[in-house]
């Protein structure tokens, strides 16, 4: 659509549609016995549903999109009509330098994505500008140093106790 006349022509034949056929939005096809279960022998299990359920549905949601004024709003608002520029060309682009480059870490990721967006916007001569001093040499983590344990009873060990009766037994079932 590129003009209100086209969009108009074109909600007109979806009114010609519903005129002619829309009766097949309501009609029902019913099951032929109940179940032990107390459900009906049927794809929803009740006693009735839609049978061109899904033609109902889409004409539904065309017809409650045209009410609210959501259907070609690009026409009165401007702008494009799809988001297809931005999801095939930048998105595109990023999504593939990920895909490419996958096993990056989260923060690496963000600066390739962030270094695509700089390629396609022609900013790679203000490149060096970007570096600073902390991406060249960043801190470095300090690691945990362990300590020896506190002294003290271990709850659970691996070595025998005599309070358990774990002592090393000889014979057939601890007789001598």
């Amino acid at each position: 659509m590129t003009n209100t006349d086209d969009a108009v022509a074109w909600l007109q034949q979806l009114n010609d549609w519903h005129s002619i056929y829309g009766h097949l939005t309501t009609e029902r096809s019913y099951a032929k016995k109940r179940l032990p279960g107390g459900l009906w022998d049927s794809p929803t299990g009740k006693k009735w549903w839609y049978t061109h359920d899904r033609l109902r549905k889409a004409y539904n949601l065309l017809a409650e999109l045209q009410r609210r004024g959501h259907l070609f709003t690009y026409l009165t608002a401007g702008g494009p009509k799809t988001t297809s520029r931005l999801e095939g060309g930048i998105n595109a682009l990023i999504k593939q330098t990920l895909r490419l480059h996958r096993g990056m870490t989260i923060d690496h990721q963000k600066r390739a994505a962030e270094w695509v967006l700089v390629e396609r916007a022609g900013l790679l001569h203000t490149a060096p500008a970007m570096i600073t001093e902390a991406a060249i040499a960043p801190p470095q983590k300090q690691r945990p140093r362990f300590t020896e344990p506190d002294p003290g009873p271990a709850l659970y060990d691996t070595a025998l106790s005599s309070e358990e009766g774990l002592w090393l037994r000889t014979g057939w079932g601890g007789r001598h």
